[in-house]
C-alpha cells in the first residue's frame, strides 16, 4: 500500500526486478475484512488475537538475509516466503491472519549510533599472562567474531527503514485456536535467525494476552480488552509508535500504557528479505495465482498502420 502519487515510482521499481508481473489497484482489504473495533467482532461472534515483533539483539545486528537462503554449492535456493505462505494455506476460510509490514525511511546516518560497537568489535582481545602480571598477550579473533565483525560493518553501510511488523489473528469462537496463529507464524519467523547475529521474535508486552501474574497484576480481562483494542486500531490505522515521549503519554490509558510497541531498524537487504513476490522456487499454486501467459508489446516490424491496399490483403 503505497500513496498514490508515488504509484508510478513503486511500479517501475517492481517492474525492474520482476519483469513478467503484472500490478493491478485494488480496494483495501482492511474496509472490507477487518472489523472497525472488539465490540464489532464479537456482534460477528469472532475473537480477536495479535502481537508485534521485535528483534532480539539491537539492530546493528543483521538477520540472515535471502543471500543466505542461496546455495551456490548444490545449486538451489530456498525463498522464505514458502514457509509464510504454507502456515496461512492451513487456515480455515472463515478464520483472518494479517501480516502488516510498515516501514519509515531512517536517516542516511543510522549507522552512528554504533560506531562505539564497531570499534569494541574490531579492537584487539588481550589477555594476561599470569595471575601476577607480567603483561599482556594479544590474542587473535577467532572466525566466528571475524564473520561477526564483517556482517555488521556490511548491515550499517547500507539505507535502513524504521521497521514495525504487526500480525492479528480473527475466528469464530468455536474455531478460535490462537496458538496455531501465533505459533506457525513466529516459528516462520525464526527461519530469519542468525544464532550469532540477530534474530525475530515477539514483543510480548504488546501481545493480547494478559494474566493475573502479569505485571500490574490487577484487572486481567480489562487489560486485555484494552489491548486487543489497541491491537486492532493500530492494525487498521497501520500506526506506527509514537516517537515522543508526550506522544505515549497522550496515547495511554490508565489501564494500558502505549510504552512498550517499538520499531526496530532494517536495512534494504533486511527489508527485501522480509517482504517480495515469491520467486519461481515457491509452489504458489494451491495459494497464489499466476500469470498463464506473458503480455507483451507487438513487434517492431508489425505493418499495423497501412493503407487500404495492404488490409485488403487480409479480407
Amino acid at each position: 500500500r503505497v500513496v498514490k502519487k508515488q504509484r508510478n515510482l513503486v511500479e517501475a521499481a517492481f517492474y525492474s526486478y520482476y519483469p513478467d508481473v503484472e500490478l493491478e489497484e485494488v480496494d483495501d482489504y482492511i474496509e472490507t475484512a477487518i472489523p472497525v473495533d472488539m465490540q464489532e467482532v464479537y456482534r460477528q461472534g469472532y475473537d480477536f488475537w495479535g502481537t508485534e515483533m521485535i528483534l532480539r539483539r539491537e539492530s546493528a545486528y543483521p538477520i540472515k538475509t535471502y543471500l543466505e537462503f542461496e546455495s551456490s554449492e548444490e545449486g538451489r535456493t530456498f525463498d522464505p516466503i514458502s514457509a509464510f505462505l504454507e502456515v496461512l494455506g492451513k487456515i480455515k476460510k472463515e478464520e483472518i491472519v494479517g501480516i502488516q509490514i510498515n516501514i519509515a525511511a531512517a536517516q542516511a546516518n543510522w549507522g552512528k549510533k554504533w560506531d562505539g560497537l564497531l570499534n569494541r568489535l574490531s579492537e584487539p582481545k588481550t589477555k594476561a599472562l599470569s595471575d601476577e602480571g607480567g603483561g599482556r598477550l594479544t590474542v587473535s579473533r577467532t572466525p566466528g567474531e571475524i564473520n561477526v565483525l564483517k556482517a555488521v560493518e556490511a548491515n550499517l553501510s547500507k539505507p535502513a527503514f524504521h521497521t514495525l511488523v504487526r500480525f492479528i489473528y480473527l475466528s469464530p469462537k468455536p474455531l478460535f485456536y490462537d496458538s496455531y496463529a501465533r505459533r506457525g507464524l513466529t516459528g516462520a519467523f525464526n527461519q530469519y535467525a542468525a544464532l550469532d547475529l540477530n534474530s525475530i521474535s515477539q514483543n510480548h508486552p504488546i501481545s493480547t494476552r494478559t494474566r493475573f501474574w502479569y505485571w500490574p497484576h490487577v484487572f486481567p480481562k480489562t487489560r486485555n480488552e484494552l489491548k486487543k483494542q489497541r491491537m486492532l486500531y493500530n492494525y487498521r490505522n497501520r500506526e506506527m509508535p509514537p516517537e515522543t515521549f508526550m506522544g505515549r503519554v497522550l496515547s495511554s490509558h490508565p489501564m494500558n500504557w502505549n510504552a512498550h510497541s517499538k520499531t526496530f531498524l532494517l536495512n534494504i537487504e533486511g527489508a527485501a528479505t522480509l517482504f517480495h513476490l515469491p520467486t519461481e522456487v515457491v509452489l504458489t499454486g494451491p495459494h497464489i495465482k499466476r500469470v498463464e501467459s506473458r503480455k507483451g508489446g507487438a513487434p517492431a516490424g508489425l505493418a499495423i498502420f497501412g493503407g487500404d491496399e495492404e488490409m485488403d490483403k487480409f479480407t
